[in-house]
């Protein structure tokens, strides 16, 4: 650690974060990269839209557009599965990690739809599926050392696992569809 670092993280210690935010006049991702301190899920959940910002969360991974609601404080992803079942093919979902404090990353695939062979329109939404074929909770209970070890697990994990968990819902509300 630099003499920056130490002095800085002493401070933290001592008057608390948002305290030491304040009177240095710094944003929080600003302290977080100047005093290289540990992530707690408040701050991973309050650093998302710098994070946008500093392209650390891409706005497109996949077949999927993401983006960051600030009235809503959620991740959003648009996920197009053109081709693949039906000409065209989409679900929306939010997935935002750590939301409302918790330890991990609450998926909620809220709609789908797609349009079938004779151009007929399908429109689904969760009161169509069971919560857990729309809903999935991925867990993770541990801090991030600082900014770098929270950028590696976006990308190492974050985008992957949602990206995974958001394929499942899709393969729910084709399997409701094909039901009918």
């Amino acid at each position: 650690m630099t003499k920056l670092e130490i002095a800085l993280q002493k401070l933290i210690d001592k008057e608390g974060f948002e305290e030491t935010k304040s009177s240095l006049g710094l944003t929080t991702i600003e302290l977080i990269e100047k005093s290289n301190c540990k992530i707690d899920f408040t701050m991973a959940n309050d650093l998302i839209r710098d994070l946008f910002n500093l392209g650390s969360i891409p706005f497109l991974y996949k077949n999927c557009q993401l983006s960051y609601n600030g009235f809503s404080g959620v991740v959003d992803w648009i996920c197009d599965w053109d081709g693949e079942v039906y000409n065209e093919e989409r679900t929306e979902s939010m997935a935002t990690p750590f939301w409302d404090i918790t330890e991990g990353i609450p998926v909620d695939t809220e709609s789908y739809r797609a349009e079938d062979s004779n151009n007929e329109e399908i429109l689904l939404g969760e009161g169509d599926l069971d919560n857990h074929e729309c809903f999935t909770f991925i867990k993770w209970t541990e801090e991030f050392d600082n900014l770098a070890s929270y950028d590696m697990w976006i990308r190492r994990f974050y985008l992957p696992q949602v990206h995974s968990v958001i394929e499942k819902h899709l393969n729910n509300y084709r399997n409701y569809v094909n039901q009918g």
